[in-house]
């Protein structure tokens, strides 16, 4: 594997984590090989690699966009529809749809409650949600640190066991020697009213998110701290009567 331009040998290591061995120093990542001397031509770039689609109506590789679109695509719930919470006895809710990696899977729904991706705000249970996520964390965090002390991954994730955690996507589900408290603060559960997540906030206002560039430029000492307020203070800006909907985009 690669990891910040440097070549690890998976499996090695007291613990079989990546390591830097002396073959893996001896190899040299060349993560700007010119694709000319890969490929012969675009096709087979297209092919092979870019996976990109060739349109016999134009006589080209590519595909359509609107250039005045923000996302690729959006839906209600998608890889995300279990973050709500409401008791079976509500009328009004809307699960949306689900992502495929979701089939034939059934979430361990607190008694009484239906998961949902929409509901009135008076409707969601916050308390149990976070009880809830509570539970699920201490689930992750057991598995994770498991997974770095022997090896034994107890899920299908793809993640990886390296010399100083668990990293999945250049990012670190696991710390070693991260007690709970420090797990679950990293992971944004706090003492916030809200235990939800969000990259980003739409409105009658207006789009804003993290990843907006004066967010990042904020000069917030805690970019993170100061972004989960700001989801805080959108979510207490609500009436009881209005509809939260959890919603899956690809920008």
């Amino acid at each position: 594997m690669i990891r910040d331009g440097k070549v690890y040998e998976n499996g090695r290591g007291p613990v079989g984590q990546a390591k830097r061995t002396k073959r893996a120093k001896r190899i040299k990542a060349l993560p700007d090989y010119p694709w000319k001397k890969l490929f012969p031509d675009f096709k087979a770039f297209a092919d092979s690699w870019g996976h990109v689609d060739y349109c016999e109506k134009m006589d080209a590789y590519g595909y359509f966009v609107n250039p005045e679109g923000r996302w690729d695509w959006y839906s209600i719930g998608g890889r995300w529809p279990y973050l709500l919470l409401v008791k079976d006895t509500c009328e009004e809710y809307y699960e949306g749809s689900k992502s495929y990696k979701y089939d034939g899977y059934d979430p361990e729904v607190p008694q009484g409650y239906i998961c949902t991706s929409a509901a009135r705000k008076m409707d969601i249970e916050w308390q149990a949600m976070r009880d809830w996520r509570c539970r699920d964390l201490a689930r992750s965090y057991v598995e994770h640190r498991r997974f770095f002390l022997t090896g034994k991954n107890g899920s299908d994730t793809f993640a990886e066991r390296v010399e100083d955690g668990i990293c999945l996507g250049g990012k670190y589900l696991y710390h070693k020697g991260e007690t709970f408290e420090e797990y679950a603060a990293r992971k944004g559960f706090g003492a916030n009213a809200y235990p939800i997540n969000a990259n980003s906030l739409c409105s009658d206002k207006g789009w804003q998110s993290i990843d907006e560039g004066h967010w990042k430029r904020s000069g917030a000492e805690n970019v993170a701290e100061a972004w989960r307020k700001e989801v805080a203070d959108f979510l207490d800006s609500m009436e009881d009567e209005d509809v939260l909907v959890v919603m899956d985009c690809h920008i």
